[in-house]
């Protein structure tokens, strides 16, 4: 998605479509395995110094399960605001710098959809795997408590020790 700097003025400027993030073009990582559709509202408004972009975004995407390691589709809803000028004076760490009279959005629309994925994708009603033989799964808790009481073999031969 491509946005004309010359045709945003000071009033809000709407433009919808879908995008298309080809694998070549963008790296792809766990747990995002594809993006197999995704729309995006766009609006836009030059502030002379600056361009601010709502960006709306609605994605289908394939996401590996934390739980299964397979692969599941989700959709997620996700907005951002960004803001784009031609000159970052000193203090304006908020601010994109474009050159030209062209914003590409695509980069940054991939990011805020990579970015919104959850930590921890699980498929819905999807649980934890059993255990099974030769491994135990815990949860984060029963791992903690374990940790915390489990003692290091070296020091075994200390609570033998009478010190009285």
């Amino acid at each position: 998605m491509i946005l004309d700097v010359n045709r945003i003025d000071s009033k809000p400027v709407v433009i919808e479509e879908d995008v298309s993030f080809p694998h070549e073009q963008f790296k792809y990582t766990d747990p995002l395995v594809d993006i197999l559709s995704c729309h995006v509202k766009v609006t836009a408004v030059n502030f002379n110094d600056y361009v601010e972009v709502n960006a709306q975004v609605v994605a289908e995407v394939k996401v590996i399960s934390s739980y299964s390691l397979k692969s599941f589709t989700y959709i997620m809803h996700t907005h951002d605001n960004l803001h784009f000028g031609a000159v970052i004076e000193e203090g304006d760490e908020d601010i994109i710098l474009y050159k030209g009279n062209e914003i590409h959005l695509d980069e940054y629309l991939f990011s805020l959809i990579k970015s919104s994925i959850p930590l921890c994708p699980k498929a819905k009603g999807e649980k934890l795997p059993e255990s099974g033989e030769g491994y135990r799964v815990l949860t984060e808790d029963e791992f903690n408590k374990e940790d915390k009481e489990r003692l290091d073999p070296r020091f075994d031969k200390i609570k033998d020790l009478d010190l009285d």
